[in-house]
């Protein structure tokens, strides 16, 4: 493993503490950790890129740790802070569409140089942690949900950040 490999894993370990502070009701917490994956999800791209440390290992420990805390974990968090049947179903699409979008990304990276299509799976680690900080109603957040959900699937061209 390379040092961009390590921070990936700080991305899931991020991820991980996420869930068990969402499941044990430390949401500020476990939103908080949500962000820290972020961050460590933006430097480890750019660690392998400016090391010139990428490899196939590295790309898909990176899906894998991005579905763990940016799909999984918001679901999580939505569904233990909201605690509302119809929510926690529909939350459920944010780790199923952000799977889809990631496996996308993977069988088609090669060919987007420069852009990505959909919306990054990243911004559940910036949006759902919104919805916690400012308690954002049931409503707002079921909106929020779908709308990301359906920006993953999306077949639009984003450009790339880093």
């Amino acid at each position: 493993m390379t040092l961009p490999d390590y921070v990936t894993c700080l991305n899931l370990l991020s991820g991980l503490a996420s869930i068990y502070l969402a499941i044990h009701g430390e949401y500020n917490l476990a939103a908080f950790l949500l962000l820290t994956g972020v961050f460590f999800d933006s430097i480890d791209g750019f660690l392998a890129r400016a090391l010139k440390k990428e490899s196939k290992f590295g790309a898909e420990l990176d899906s894998l740790s991005d579905l763990v805390t940016f799909g999984v974990a918001p679901m999580v968090l939505i569904s233990t802070y909201y605690n509302t049947t119809w929510l926690s179903i529909l939350v459920i699409l944010i780790p199923v569409c952000g799977a889809l979008r990631l496996a996308r990304h993977n069988i088609n990276r090669h060919l987007t140089k420069g852009y990505l299509i959909g919306l990054p799976i990243t911004f559940s680690g910036l949006t759902i942690p919104l919805l916690i900080v400012f308690d954002a109603s049931k409503i707002v957040a079921g909106i929020v949900v779908a709308a990301l959900s359906l920006f993953y699937v999306s077949t639009r061209r984003v450009n790339r950040v880093l």
